[in-house]
């Protein structure tokens, strides 16, 4: 690691050098640091011990402090001062005797329970003390788990970040992913969280964490990181569906495409990296999210944006592709009809090859994802399920037998004429001149007899008559064992 002159000491750090201390059996004291002497945080207890913070630019400085100091508490002196200039008389007032130089990363390692650190998690950055710095502002004090094996791997440390700071997750046991990130991509506070690091934690700390996410999401790595580094980390998921308008199995549309990697920041993206970014956010929209409809319209609203409306009329999610496929099914019914219409419209009026269009035209659109909520589709639902019958002439209606004349015969004495018509209570007017004699009727569940009391006498709700007769007069008769008959 690089040197450690004039560092910068926070909280947490001169908390670590306290753990040691104690643990060194030191309870009271003059704890000298080499550090810049600036503090403005105030005091603070450790382990229930008041604990001051003096800075001290100079030798004077210093002595001010050792005279002052709080005998039943820990004073912290920070200077810049060379251990030339101290002198035996001052150093002999401090904890071990020299000033100590103090190391954010034994901080960050006895927080996370290690022994020793994965060098993945400092290289790669111009300052590894600014990344363990930021790791101590910005980890709440009960966010630390053990190291496992007793090594801090960079996956561990910068997981604690992604639940403690980001919360992409809840519980330390769930893996950060790709689709961990799509799905905290697109939660209300992923901007904000995303603010916090930045502002607590350094531009260190906060690039490491990116490069690390970016290495989470696969292929997604590079829109990932280009969407972070811009702050619009909430339009991954929209951004992933508009991108599925130029994915291989897609008509080209260079010009739309070059107009959406521009506006972006994504020229580098290739083929495989928009169709994985497209087939990830369109699993996500259609079988995780409570509501897609919101994503949806973030899309759409990005392509109309752009201007790349052809291209969204061939999407199975946005509402450009159902209105495009709903356009050319309503082309379909108007081109199958003839015209102008033929005289007999009983006749078929639609031709084999017009159906067939019809029905694959249909099925495109009940296809589409936004199709089941749809009131238009809704509505050509049924156009479409007419035009089968259109296609069939209309069937000839049978030949409706002439009605037999009205009965003449008399009314033999003991007999009471009673019609209905449906359910109607039968009553004791005549009946209608059109209704004539008919097949006898039977009981339902029972034979045909009557009784000889008008409280015996069969309804017409018990009475069946043939399915193709209209039973409109029945005879009631009050004899015994003459058996009723069924008039239409």
């Amino acid at each position: 690691m690089a040197g450690m002159s004039h560092l910068t000491v926070t909280e947490p750090i001169i908390r670590a050098r306290l753990d040691r201390a104690v643990d060194k059996q030191y309870h009271r004291g003059v704890l000298g640091l080499r550090a810049q002497p600036h503090w403005d945080s105030g005091t603070f207890d450790h382990k229930g011990v008041p604990v001051t913070v003096v800075p001290c630019p100079s030798v004077l400085a210093i002595w001010e402090a050792i005279e002052t100091r709080d005998p039943n508490g820990w004073t912290v002196v920070l200077t810049d001062v060379d251990d030339d200039d101290l002198g035996d008389t001052v150093l002999a007032h401090l904890l071990d005797g020299r000033l100590i130089t103090p190391d954010p990363w034994d901080a960050v390692r006895g927080n996370f329970s290690a022994t020793t650190i994965e060098p993945a998690l400092y290289r790669g950055v111009d300052n590894d003390r600014a990344v363990a710095n930021g790791l101590l502002d910005v980890l709440s004090p009960d966010s630390y788990t053990h190291a496992p094996g007793g090594v801090l791997t960079r996956d561990h440390a910068m997981t604690t970040v992604a639940r403690d700071v980001l919360k992409i997750v809840r519980d330390p046991g769930v893996e950060v992913d790709q689709l961990a990130i799509l799905e905290w991509s697109r939660t209300a506070d992923a901007p904000v969280h995303l603010a916090d690091l930045k502002a607590r934690g350094t531009a260190e700390l906060f690039q490491a964490t990116t490069a690390w996410l970016a290495g989470r999401a696969g292929l997604l790595a590079e829109p990932l990181s280009a969407l972070l580094a811009s702050g619009r980390i909430g339009d991954l998921v929209p951004l992933g569906i508009v991108a599925g308008l130029f994915c291989h199995d897609r008509p080209a549309d260079p010009k739309g495409l070059g107009l959406f990697l521009g506006h972006y920041g994504l020229a580098g993206l290739n083929g495989e990296v928009l169709n994985v970014w497209y087939t990830s956010t369109r699993g996500l929209v259609t079988s995780a999210l409570k509501d897609p409809h919101t994503v949806l319209a973030t899309a759409t609203s990005i392509a109309d944006q752009l201007q790349i409306g052809a291209a969204a009329a061939a999407s199975d999610l946005l509402p450009q592709g159902l209105d495009a496929r709903i356009s050319a099914l309503a082309d379909a019914l108007e081109e199958a009809l003839p015209r102008p219409l033929p005289a007999d419209l009983d006749s078929a009026l639609i031709n084999a090859a017009g159906l067939a269009r019809i029905e694959a035209l249909w099925a495109e659109v009940e296809a589409h994802f936004l199709a089941a909520g749809s009131h238009t589709v809704d509505a050509f639902s049924g156009a479409v399920r007419l035009a089968p019958l259109a296609r069939r002439p209309l069937p000839v209606p049978p030949t409706v037998w002439p009605r037999p004349p009205p009965p003449t015969w008399p009314v033999t004495p003991g007999w009471t004429p009673r019609w209905s018509r449906s359910a109607a209570a039968p009553s004791n007017r005549r009946p209608p001149p059109h209704c004539g004699p008919s097949s006898t009727p039977r009981w339902r569940g029972g034979p045909a007899t009557t009784g000889c009391s008008p409280r015996h006498w069969p309804t017409p709700r018990n009475l069946l008559c043939p399915s193709w007769r209209t039973c409109c007069v029945t005879w009631w008769y009050r004899s015994p064992g003459r058996p009723p008959r069924c008039w239409w």
